[in-house]
């Protein structure tokens, strides 16, 4: 089984990325987002980011800001950089990937 998440992009590319195993680890989060990261939890999904983004002066992430309100059902503070959206821990504590309709609803959001 695999599992999907999705990068988004500041220039608004969106990459859809399917990987083995069916988890996303530290380091695949770290190298999406460039350094280390900090994570938003909005709802059933979460936005993983450079922690130190706003330091670095990343360009603000239009499409992952808004992805992360609709999903968390208010606004939330500006996102800057890249960032990786994923499923939530399962009961292991393991990062899992997307459903094929979050996906889906993400790309919607992003066109």
């Amino acid at each position: 089984m695999s599992s999907t998440t999705v990068t988004l992009l500041p220039n608004g590319e969106v990459n859809v990325h399917e990987f083995e195993p069916n988890f996303v680890d530290g380091d695949r989060i770290a190298q999406a987002v460039g350094g280390y990261f900090e994570v938003l939890s909005c709802g059933r999904v979460v936005l993983w980011f450079d922690e130190n983004g706003q330091q670095k002066g990343l360009n603000p992430n239009f499409n992952a800001t808004m992805v992360g309100a609709s999903f968390r059902g208010q606004p939330i503070a500006e996102l800057v950089g890249p960032v990786l959206i994923t499923g939530i821990s399962d009961e292991d504590g393991r990062t899992m990937g997307l459903t094929h309709d979050q996906v889906e609803r993400i790309l919607v959001l992003t066109r």
